[in-house]
């Protein structure tokens, strides 16, 4: 009996290293976030198999906890629709206190305000990434104190390295959408300066045409009358009076 209670100890240590080794390669891998969460939460699933994983983060816009996508057992429309106050629930005083918390009976606990269904127990711990609190990851089950003080300790262990993981996560995702954003800007800078030097070489050719156009529409009369006033000077239709060739002279 003693040899099998030391055997189930030692695999689940080895389950729990486990999971932190994938936890720290996750990070090392750079995933993007949701990838990310949804590592997390398989991972958590294979500690905890009956229980349901759920990631919940903060939305400072409207200080509620949004159940993320990747939480197991909970159909599309509850994950969708679902907030939750930081002022109520059980999450939402472990995001409110930064405390973990572990709960025999959902039920009998007065924090227990928004749950789902056939949840008994619950335990959850803060995601806190520097001074923030980003968000909490919980664990439900339908049995009755189906979680121990160990549990609580590991997951509030997990919970520290998650918070770091995610918030790289987070951060790496911002900075590419940032250099996606100056690429697009660049991108549409550069075809509105490719229009206007368009426009300007248009402009150019437009001037350099009407130029050529005045030039030579100016050159024919130009050209008569240049030739009208050398026949005056020299008097090819006979002889000018004294005004006259000071005139032409000027001309």
């Amino acid at each position: 009996m003693e040899n099998a209670r030391l055997f189930e100890t030692e695999r689940r240590r080895l389950e729990e290293l486990s999971i932190i080794s994938d936890v720290a390669l996750a990070g090392a891998a750079g995933l993007p976030w949701d990838e990310t969460v949804a590592r997390a939460t398989d991972s958590l699933a294979r500690l905890w198999p009956d229980a349901r994983v759920s990631f919940l983060f903060v939305d400072e816009a409207d200080q509620s906890l949004r159940l993320h996508p990747s939480a197991r057992g909970v159909s599309l429309e509850i994950i969708a629709g679902l907030r939750i106050p930081l002022n109520q629930g059980i999450t939402g005083w472990v995001a409110r206190e930064r405390q973990p918390v572990r709960v025999g009976d959902v039920t009998a606990d007065p924090r227990y305000v928004i749950g789902m269904p056939d949840a008994l127990s619950e335990m959850a711990a803060p995601l806190v990434s520097g001074e923030r609190v980003i968000g909490v990851v919980n664990i439900e089950s339908p049995r009755l104190n189906a979680f121990s003080g160990d549990d609580l300790r590991l997951l509030t262990t997990l919970a520290g390295q998650l918070a770091t993981l995610f918030e790289k996560a987070r951060l790496d995702a911002a900075l590419e959408e940032e250099r996606a954003s100056l690429a697009r800007r660049v991108e549409e800078r550069t075809a509105e300066l490719n229009i206007a030097n368009a426009g300007l070489r248009q402009a150019a050719r437009a001037k350099d045409e009407f130029l050529a156009s005045m030039s030579h529409e100016l050159r024919t009369p130009l050209n008569a009358i240049l030739g009208l006033s050398e026949a005056l000077q020299e008097q090819v239709f006979g002889s000018l009076n004294e005004k006259q060739t000071q005139v032409s002279a000027y001309h």
